[in-house]
Formats: structure tokens, C-alpha cells, sequence
């Protein structure tokens, strides 16, 4: 987007899909460029309001502290509000109080939390509850704040529930996680 308003090739007449910046494989190292892209893109096109939806999400995952408890809490609902403030105290010094405060908070969204304030135990422990049924879910194994588990042997007893190295096996497709130097091995013993 930046690229294409920079050269006036972008006349705001098409929505323009933020979606993929959420995606982040590698959120927490390129967080201030992408940072410095969603306000720059937000300058330049302020009816386009993803634009600061995504900054405030980037913000409070990945943010400073003053960030995070500030512009990253824009726009979050009260029970968010409370969940995040939870996290943001792990995140900043406070490992023990995310407690309950995000018991309302989807299972794979709080074991995202967990696993990104380095709680793989907990992380653990609320995926192996996923139930196979919910395909859906299967794709939040995927998250990159998960790969650390990927290491564990639960990890891989819950991909098989949900028949991902299977299809891994059978499509030659391999995950994300898989290419990183310390997974390799792992992967190719699992599938």
C-alpha cells in the first residue's frame, strides 16, 4: 500500500485487505517496521480505518509498555480490556497474574498468551483441550507463538488428533514450523 500511494497509484476506490499483515511468522522481530508502515499508510489514507485497527493489535502483542497499555487497548471491549491487562503485566514483569482474567477469552487466543509469555506448560495444556471436531482450530496450531511446542511430544499427539501430519504426509506440504533450523529434525522423525 505504502509502495502504491508513494507512486499515486492507489486512488482509495478499492478496499485494501490489511489482513495479510496480521499474519506475522516472525511478528515480534519486524513489529516496529510494520509499525512505522500502518502509521504511515494511516497518514495517507485515514478513511481506511483496518489501518489503525491492525496498528492497535500490533501494538498491544508487540508494542513497548506505554504502547501496549495505551494505543494498543483502542477500540477493545471491556472483557478484552481486562484479559489484555492480564497479559500486558505477564508480558512486563508479572508472569503470575494472567490467572483467570481471560477465562472468557477463546481457548486458542489465551493459549497464544500463554505460550508468548513463555508459559508452554499452560499453552500446552489448553490445546491438548481442542477438540478435533472443531477443525477450525487446527489452524491456530499453526500460530507462530506455538512453534516452542512443536518441540514437546503433546504438541505433536494433538496434531495427530486432528490428522495434520497425515495430511501433511500425504499432500508433501510442509508447516512454517518446519523450516526452522531447530524443528527439522523433529519434523522429519513426525512426518
Amino acid at each position: 500500500v505504502r509502495v502504491l500511494c508513494a507512486h499515486n497509484r492507489y486512488d482509495g476506490s478499492a478496499p485494501v485487505n490489511t489482513g495479510y499483515m496480521i499474519m506475522r511468522p516472525s511478528a515480534s522481530l519486524y513489529a516496529e517496521g510494520l509499525d512505522a508502515t500502518l502509521e504511515e499508510a494511516q497518514a495517507l489514507m485515514p478513511e481506511i480505518a483496518s489501518f489503525s485497527r491492525v496498528l492497535a493489535r500490533n501494538l498491544a502483542f508487540y508494542g513497548s509498555e506505554t504502547d501496549a497499555r495505551t494505543r494498543g487497548m483502542d477500540g477493545a471491549p471491556p472483557h478484552i480490556v481486562t484479559c489484555m491487562n492480564a497479559y500486558h503485566d505477564a508480558r512486563f514483569g508479572d508472569v503470575g497474574r494472567i490467572g483467570s482474567a481471560c477465562d472468557v477469552l477463546d481457548p486458542s487466543q489465551r493459549a497464544k498468551l500463554f505460550a508468548m509469555t513463555g508459559d508452554t506448560d499452560m499453552a500446552l495444556q489448553l490445546i491438548e483441550g481442542f477438540d478435533p471436531e472443531a477443525a477450525g482450530l487446527g489452524i491456530t496450531l499453526h500460530y507462530s507463538e506455538f512453534f516452542p511446542l512443536w518441540e514437546t511430544p503433546g504438541m505433536w499427539e494433538v496434531a495427530e488428533r486432528f490428522g495434520l501430519p497425515e495430511f501433511w504426509r500425504q499432500t508433501g506440504v510442509r508447516p512454517d514450523m518446519c523450516f526452522q533450523e531447530r524443528l527439522r529434525v523433529i519434523c522429519e522423525e513426525r512426518i
